[in-house]
């Protein structure tokens, strides 16, 4: 169920829950800010009755977590290569040893 929570400054928590209501949700960027504006009961009720969300949060932010995150696939990446390769090193040296058997 989609829903939105903030603790204010004052530590007040404030809930939008959107319900079963459709939502939409628009993604606007700017070099300085990425807004996410969520809304529901569009279809139903006037602008200033609406449930709504916004967030704002700088570009550099979400370019930083872009970052960080690629280089975490990155590593996952090299990781899985690395066991796979362990994997067929010891298939390889665990059918020498079969054979090595087999021939005494």
């Amino acid at each position: 169920m989609p829903h939105a929570i903030i603790r204010g400054k004052n530590g007040r928590r404030h809930e939008v829950d959107f319900g079963a209501a459709p939502i939409r949700v628009e993604i606007y960027a700017s070099e300085e800010t990425v807004e996410i504006f969520v809304e529901a009961d569009f279809e139903m009720l006037a602008e200033e009755r609406r449930r709504f969300a916004i967030i704002n949060i700088p570009a550099t932010f979400l370019a930083k977590l872009r970052a960080k995150r690629h280089d975490a696939s990155q590593r996952k990446i090299a990781n899985a290569l690395a066991f796979r390769r362990q994997m067929v090193r010891a298939g390889s040296n665990r059918r020498r040893c079969l054979r090595a058997d087999s021939e005494r």
